[in-house]
């Protein structure tokens, strides 16, 4: 039956029993299930929420406005895109959270100086001394630790060269917001897998520290310390996407 004409109820059922193979899997097992290619996941038991994965994803990057239609220039080859697959585990709960699909570019099809600069491509991780100084400075002086997890954070820093990409061909077939001629689009936004994703997120996320306070550590530029009128002390140490957050409670 196709998954468009499924009801809310059997979509429902399909997931739960989806749940139960998963949850009487080992992690061993369960890494097995995670499906190579798109061709193995039409083909895996979990294949129905693997297309609504699909879906959700391409429902968020249209949300966000990655890409708009402009003619490919003569001569020009798009870079190619595939989609990632995973299995999410809610490990506090111990039980399965979702079917995770995720659109990445090739970007080592990407030609140096023509659509990124190798210099500019870098981007840093804190130390683990910083970690340890964060740990530590936290439990001297009984600060609230949090951890933060940016959604989509590539997505949100804008591209400054102008890249092509071509979608995979069933991206029409599963939403029709894609409707770009022959699958080709003009990305506006950074996207997973392009040599300049990382140092463009990397770049945003200190411009908007630095705007709303923060000064940059000059020992480690992950590092970012903001210190407010009336005492409130935050320290903020970056690793791609994910923050550790140290503040006065």
């Amino acid at each position: 039956k196709n998954d468009e004409m499924l009801t809310d109820i059997e979509m429902e059922e399909k997931l739960k029993q989806m749940n139960d193979i998963l949850e009487n899997m080992t992690i061993a097992q369960r890494k097995g299930w995670v499906p190579k290619n798109t061709k193995e996941a039409m083909k895996s038991p979990l294949y129905i929420g693997f297309i609504r994965a699909i879906k959700v994803e391409l429902d968020a990057l249209n949300e966000m406005g990655l890409w708009k239609t402009e003619k490919l220039p003569e001569g020009m080859i798009p870079i190619n895109t595939r989609f990632v697959y995973d299995i999410k585990w809610n490990i506090k709960e111990n039980c399965f959270s979702r079917l995770k699909a995720r659109l990445i570019a090739q970007g080592f099809r990407q030609q140096a100086y023509d659509t990124y600069i190798p210099d500019e491509i870098s981007s840093p991780v804190a130390s683990a001394s910083t970690w340890n100084m964060i740990l530590g400075v936290t439990a001297a002086l009984g600060l609230d630790l949090n951890t933060v997890d940016i959604k989509n954070a590539f997505i949100t820093s804008s591209l400054n060269e102008k890249i092509w990409v071509k979608l995979p061909d069933f991206c029409k077939v599963l939403n029709g917001k894609v409707t770009m001629d022959e699958n080709v689009c003009l990305l506006t936004k950074n996207l997973y897998g392009l040599r300049n994703s990382s140092a463009g997120f990397f770049n945003k996320l200190k411009k908007f520290l630095i705007e709303f306070g923060f000064v940059q550590s000059n020992c480690d530029p992950c590092l970012f310390k903001f210190i407010g009128e009336n005492g409130q002390t935050c320290l903020l140490g970056t690793h791609v996407d994910d923050l550790l957050i140290a503040s006065t409670p």
